[in-house]
């Protein structure tokens, strides 16, 4: 896993132009790493017998709305949003986003944690900043050789914990 997290660094921050390394986007990204391994860890240990669809429905609609509502709150948006065609047409494609790739995914996700180890679970999340740079290039960003080594190594630390000792 050491390995697939180096190559989601590279990836993460081969794109830069600017050339500086900065520590605290990495140490973020290690703390949420951390953080959805008790997670996982922890569904797996002690809700399996609470279905896949109540336990997303529970996160996705109690643990991120209040959060969701505070970072709102603070940051002004109910005092200077208008309700122009243009601003609700950019809401309701943030809204779809978030109900069909977060809600959608961690659901998928709590199921296949149900029928699989957390170790494979987690690393299955391992794919997703390579599905994000796909996005990126149907969207026409531009590609740098640093985030295709990312790309590599996250692919090869992936191989390598997939791979079973051979028994003899």
């Amino acid at each position: 896993t050491l390995i697939s997290f180096t190559g989601v660094c590279i990836l993460a921050f081969g794109g830069s132009d600017s050339g500086e390394f900065k520590i605290i986007p990495i140490l973020l990204l290690l703390l949420a790493t951390i953080c959805y391994a008790l997670s996982t860890t922890t569904v797996k240990s002690k809700l399996m017998e609470v279905s896949s669809t109540v336990l997303s429905a529970f996160v996705f609609s109690f643990v991120l709305f209040f959060p969701s509502i505070i970072a709102l709150t603070s940051t002004g948006f109910f005092s200077e949003f208008s309700f122009s065609k243009d601003n609700m047409l950019g809401l309701l494609f943030v809204s779809l986003l978030s109900i069909f790739g977060t809600g959608l995914a961690m659901m998928m996700n709590y199921r296949l944690l149900k029928v699989s180890t957390p170790l494979f679970a987690s690393t299955v999340t391992l794919v997703m900043p390579i599905v994000a740079i796909i996005w990126g290039i149907i969207d026409g960003e531009k590609l740098t050789y640093m985030q295709f080594l990312g790309a590599g190594i996250i692919i090869a630390g992936l191989i390598f914990l997939r791979a079973q000792p051979k028994n003899k």
